[in-house]
C-alpha cells in the first residue's frame, strides 16, 4: 500500500505515469506545471446542460467547485486524485450540482461524477454545499468522506460517504449532537490510529455557542464522542466553519502522528493523535503565529501536511506574501513563491504522500492556454 509513513523518509518515484514522472522531475522547493489529460475538457451537465469541466458543477457558467476550497485526497490503491464539492446556491434539490472531480493516475485523465445523493436522501436534499475543507480519506477501509453543509434548513448536515472500491455512495453519517444547522461545515480529517478501524476528527461549534470544540467518529463503534470541549480553543473568534482546517500528519511528533487546526486566525493548534484521553484539551499546544490567518478563500491561504516531512505546508494567496510556509511546530519558515498565475484566485491543495509531492489546481482561468496547476515538492 501507499507511501504514508510513521517518519520521514527518502521517496523513491518506480512509477511510469505522467504524474509520478512529473513529480520525479521537479527540484526540491519548487513548482512544476501539470494539470493531468483534460483538465480543461467541457462535456455538458447531464441537468442544466451548460459545458463544464471536472471542477465546475454545472449550475450556472462558470461555477466552480474550487472556491472555498481546501483540501483534496489521494487513493494510493486506485491511484487517483478525487474531491467532492460544489459551487454556492444550496437549495432542495439543490443536490444534482454536487460533483465528485477524479483524476484517474493511470489513464492519465480527469472526470467527475455529478448529481449524487446519499440513498436515504429524497429528491428534496440540499447540494453538498462549498467545499470547505473537510475532504478525507480512510485508505484501509477504503472510503471516502465529505461533510455536507445542511441538508434541509436549520439541520446539521451528514459526512457523506464514497466507497473507492464500488464506486457508489452509501448511507451517510449524521452529525454529531448539537451540530450548528447552517453552520455544520468545520474542518475534519481521517486518522487511521484512532481505535480498531480509525477515525473521523470533525472540529464544529454547536447551537447557540460561538466556541470550537472537536468530536470524533469512531468507525468501528458508529458513534460520536467529544474529545476537545468548548473552551479548548480560545484563539479562534468564532465557531470553525468559517475558513477553519484540519490537517492530519501521521510523522508529526516524531512518528507518533498529530493534527495541526486552524480557524480564521493566526493561531494554530496542534494536537497530539496517539493520545489514548477522551478529552484532548490536555494534549492541545498552541503554535507560533502564522504569517496571515490560517483559512481559505478566494485567494486566501490553503492549509495541508508536508507530504514528505513532518511538519504542514501553508500556500498563502494573499497579503501580498504569495509564498509557501513550512511550519513543524515553531517557526513559519517562507520558501518558494507562488507561481505568478496563482496569487488571487481560489484553489485546491491536494498531498500525495507516494510522490512527495502537493497538487495546487486553480479555477478555470478565462484563457485556457494560461496554466491553471502545479505541483509542488517540498
Amino acid at each position: 500500500m501507499a507511501r504514508i509513513t510513521s517518519a520521514p523518509t527518502a521517496i523513491k518515484i518506480e512509477s511510469d505515469s505522467s504524474l509520478a514522472g512529473e513529480s520525479r522531475a521537479i527540484s526540491s522547493n519548487s513548482f512544476r506545471v501539470y494539470a493531468g489529460g483534460g483538465l480543461n475538457n467541457r462535456l455538458p451537465h447531464p441537468t442544466s446542460r451548460i459545458p463544464c469541466d471536472a471542477t465546475e458543477d454545472g449550475r450556472s457558467a462558470f461555477h466552480t467547485i474550487v472556491d472555498w476550497c481546501g483540501k483534496g485526497v489521494y487513493d494510493p490503491t486506485t491511484r487517483r486524485v478525487q474531491w467532492i464539492g460544489k459551487g454556492t446556491g444550496n437549495a432542495s434539490g439543490g443536490y444534482v450540482y454536487n460533483v465528485l472531480a477524479i483524476y484517474d493516475e493511470i489513464k492519465d485523465s480527469w472526470s467527475a461524477i455529478r448529481g449524487f445523493k446519499s440513498p436515504e436522501q429524497s429528491t428534496a436534499t440540499f447540494g453538498i454545499g462549498h467545499t470547505y475543507d473537510n475532504n478525507c480519506i480512510d485508505i484501509k477501509g477504503r472510503r471516502h468522506y465529505k461533510k455536507q453543509f445542511n441538508d434541509v434548513a436549520g439541520s446539521s448536515g451528514k459526512f457523506y460517504v464514497y466507497n473507492l472500491d464500488s464506486g457508489t455512495f452509501e448511507s451517510g453519517i449524521s452529525g454529531p449532537s448539537g451540530d450548528p444547522g447552517s453552520d455544520s461545515f468545520g474542518p475534519a480529517d481521517f486518522l487511521p490510529p484512532r481505535g480498531a478501524q480509525g477515525s473521523i476528527w470533525y472540529a464544529h461549534g454547536t447551537q447557540g455557542s460561538s466556541r470550537t470544540m472537536i468530536s470524533e467518529y469512531s468507525v468501528a463503534n458508529r458513534s460520536w464522542s467529544t474529545l476537545a470541549p468548548q473552551g479548548t480553543f480560545p484563539a479562534f473568534p468564532r465557531y470553525m466553519g468559517s475558513g477553519g482546517v484540519m490537517s492530519y500528519n501521521p510523522r508529526a511528533f516524531g512518528g507518533m502522528g498529530g493534527v495541526l487546526l486552524g480557524g480564521a486566525s493566526e493561531i494554530v493548534y496542534l494536537i497530539r493523535a496517539d493520545t489514548t484521553s477522551r478529552n484532548l484539551a490536555t494534549t492541545v499546544t498552541a503554535g507560533a503565529g502564522a504569517p496571515i490567518a490560517v483559512g481559505f478563500g478566494f485567494g486566501g491561504s490553503h492549509l495541508c501536511r508536508d507530504p514528505s516531512g513532518s511538519g504542514w505546508l501553508l500556500f498563502v494567496g494573499a497579503g501580498g506574501l504569495n509564498r509557501v510556509y513550512h511550519f513543524a511546530g515553531t517557526n513559519w519558515t517562507p520558501r518558494a513563491s507562488l507561481p505568478l498565475e496563482l496569487p488571487g484566485n481560489p484553489f485546491i491543495v491536494i498531498p500525495i504522500d507516494d510522490y512527495g509531492v502537493v497538487w495546487v489546481i486553480k479555477s478555470r482561468p478565462s484563457n485556457v492556454n494560461e496554466p491553471r496547476a502545479w505541483l509542488y515538492k517540498p
